[in-house]
C-alpha cells in the first residue's frame, strides 16, 4: 500500500546519530575538558597553588573545582538542553506523521468499504435483474397468460352455458361481477389470469428499472398490451406500471 506520505520528509532518527558518532562525542568532551584546564593554567598558574607543587590547602582545589565544575556544568547543561530540545521536536514530528497516517488509513478503510458495499449492491440488483428475467421468460415461454382464457361463465358449473370473452369486449365489469349474486358468474380459472398477468406486470415494472429497453420487456408488452388495456377497460386492474402503457 503506497502511502500519501511518501513525499513527506521523514525527520533524522536523532538518537541513531548521537550513537553513531558518539566515539566523537567522547573525544569532543574529554577536549572540551582539557581545554577548561589549559585556560585555568594559563591564567592562574600550572597547578592549583600557583607553584610548582601540589598544594595541601583544600580551599584552594575548592576554588578550581569551582572553576573547572561551573565552567563544564554550564556548557554540558546547554548542550544536554540542546538534546531535550531536539527530542521533543522529533517526537512532534513522529506524532504529526503517525497522525496522518492513522487519518489516511481511515480514509482508505472506508474507500474500501464502500466500494465493497457497491459489489455487494451490484450483485444483490444482479440477482433481482436475473430472477425478474427468468420469471418473465417463463410466461412467455410457457404461454401462461392466452386470450382464450380470459373468459367468464354466466352462472357456474353445468348452468355456465353462456361465456364472455374479454377481447370481444362483451365482458362484465368488475362492478357488475361484485354487485352480482354468488353464482351468477364463474371466475375461478379468470381470477388465476388476472392475478398472472399482474405479477408479470408488476415484474416487468421493477425490471424496466434495472434493466432499460429489454427485448424481453418489449416482448412481454406486445404480447399482452392488448389484455391489460382491456382488463383496465373494464375495471378488473386498476391501471397496470408497464404492460398498459
Amino acid at each position: 500500500m503506497h502511502s500519501h506520505l511518501d513525499h513527506v520528509d521523514e525527520p533524522p532518527d536523532f538518537i541513531e546519530k548521537i550513537a553513531n558518532h558518539a566515539g566523537v562525542i567522547l573525544l569532543g568532551s574529554v577536549a572540551l575538558i582539557f581545554l577548561v584546564w589549559i585556560i585555568y593554567f594559563s591564567n592562574f598558574g600550572a597547578l592549583p597553588t600557583g607553584e610548582t607543587v601540589l598544594s595541601d590547602n583544600t580551599q584552594i582545589w575548592g576554588q578550581f573545582g569551582d572553576f573547572v565544575g561551573g565552567t563544564l556544568n554550564s556548557i554540558f547543561a546547554f548542550f544536554s538542553f540542546m538534546i531535550l530540545i531536539a527530542s521533543l521536536r522529533l517526537q512532534v514530528k513522529e506524532l504529526r506523521l503517525t497522525r496522518r497516517e492513522l487519518a489516511l488509513t481511515r480514509a482508505e478503510l472506508a474507500s474500501s468499504s464502500s466500494t465493497q458495499k457497491q459489489q455487494i449492491d451490484h450483485l444483490r440488483t444482479e440477482a433481482e435483474k436475473k430472477d425478474l428475467l427468468h420469471a418473465i421468460d417463463y410466461i412467455l415461454t410457457r404461454d401462461i397468460i392466452g386470450k382464450d382464457n380470459f373468459v367468464i361463465g354466466v352462472g357456474t358449473g353445468a348452468n355456465a352455458a353462456v361465456t364472455r370473452n374479454l377481447m370481444e369486449m362483451n365482458f362484465p365489469t368488475k362492478m357488475d361481477v361484485d354487485r352480482s349474486s354468488p353464482g351468477t358468474y364463474d371466475t375461478t380459472c379468470f381470477f388465476k389470469e388476472v392475478h398472472a398477468i399482474r405479477k408479470l406486470d408488476a415484474d416487468c415494472a421493477a425490471l424496466q428499472g434495472l434493466l432499460t429497453d429489454s427485448p424481453i420487456l418489449k416482448c412481454a408488452k406486445e404480447r399482452y398490451g392488448e389484455i391489460s388495456r382491456c382488463l383496465s377497460a373494464k375495471g378488473w386492474a386498476d391501471g397496470f406500471q408497464y404492460l398498459n402503457r
